[in-house]
């Protein structure tokens, strides 16, 4: 991991972001293929929340904007 600390604030939230990723992807290789579309809340009226997939692809496109 590289370290941005020592560029102040932004730097310490760079940081932050790429620990953040990298915690994200040791989780996700934890993840079978097929659980990722298992649908795990039936009652919610909220499409980026039905499945771990659907959250995953929302965690990442909310990254993106």
């Amino acid at each position: 991991m590289q370290s941005y600390r020592d560029q102040g604030a932004a730097g310490a939230l760079l940081d932050e972001y790429e620990r953040a990723i990298r915690e994200l992807q040791d989780l996700v290789k934890t993840i079978e293929d097929h659980e990722l579309t298992i649908i795990v809340d039936q009652e919610t009226q909220d499409s980026d929340c039905i499945s771990m997939q659907s959250v995953l692809t929302h965690t990442v496109r909310a990254g993106i904007i």
